[in-house]
């Protein structure tokens, strides 16, 4: 697809609007609990545990990347003896940022099956949020909602499952053997466009057009429904292309140039 492309210009600055922010989700589960200390990694691990959503999203990261899941544990509790539990929580943070930064590359390329995953979890993640408040649906759609953002316990459920198979598919992705997956092709966007058009029109005009960030969060909302509803109904290596340049731009997007 030519970087100049008008098209491929309006879907990256969807991209970064609609999945914005999956760091900081991702991140936004390790915020810990202030009733056990936090001064020793096996305290901070035992906060992990006591955390059903952290618990899930914290034994992927110890199964699949033990050695940065001994850091974690280190970090946060230098932090917490250093300078206090906001300190502990912005190191846990910045840790998980910079690890999901560098697994950008191995999480595009895994196999089909991890990145169908992502896209099921991250569809899911959204009709909970759908359901349950359209603002913050909308809010996660345009901006992305942040660690800061308040989850019922089933919408951290769904985040933690995200989160999860993001770990998993970097681990795949390391696998010997695994190459670079290519951009997604001109084919491979078409159909997602046409997927997005058969399941709604109107939300797939708003979005080829750009035009989400005057309308009402309902409006909002549904766009990010049907943007990954239409990955999910792609067959299997063009939903897996189109949720790795989603990863791309989301994980580690472009920088301006200089």
């Amino acid at each position: 697809m030519d970087e100049a492309d008008p098209r491929r210009r309006r879907l990256l600055f969807i991209i970064l609007l609609a999945a914005a922010a999956i760091v900081a989700l991702i991140a936004g589960l390790f915020l810990l609990s202030p009733r056990s200390s936090m001064d020793t990694p096996e305290g901070v691990e035992a906060i992990f545990e006591r955390n059903p959503s952290e618990r899930l999203a914290m034994r992927a990261l110890k199964a699949n990347f033990p050695e940065d899941y001994r850091q974690l544990l280190g970090r946060i509790a230098d932090a917490h003896r250093a300078r206090g539990r906001e300190a502990a929580l912005q190191e846990g943070s910045a840790f998980m940022t910079r690890f999901m930064t560098a697994k950008v590359a191995a999480v595009a390329a895994a196999p089909d099956r991890n990145l169908q995953r992502i896209a099921g979890a991250t569809l899911a993640l959204i009709q909970v949020l759908r359901d349950e408040n359209v603002a913050l649906c909308a809010q996660f759609t345009m901006d992305g909602l942040g660690p800061g953002a308040r989850l019922s316990a089933n919408a951290m459920e769904h985040l933690a499952r995200l989160s999860v198979y993001i770990i998993e598919a970097a681990r795949a992705g390391e696998a010997p053997g695994r190459t670079p997956r290519p951009r997604p092709g001109q084919a491979d966007i078409d159909a997602w466009f046409a997927a997005m058009r058969a399941i709604d029109p109107v939300a797939a005009r708003r979005l080829e057009n750009d035009d989400g960030a005057g309308q009402p969060p309902a409006s909002q909302c549904r766009d990010g429904v049907v943007l990954y509803e239409a990955v999910t109904r792609l067959p299997g290596p063009t939903a897996a292309n189109v949720t790795a340049h989603l990863v791309r731009e989301t994980i580690a997007p472009p920088q301006p140039a200089q």
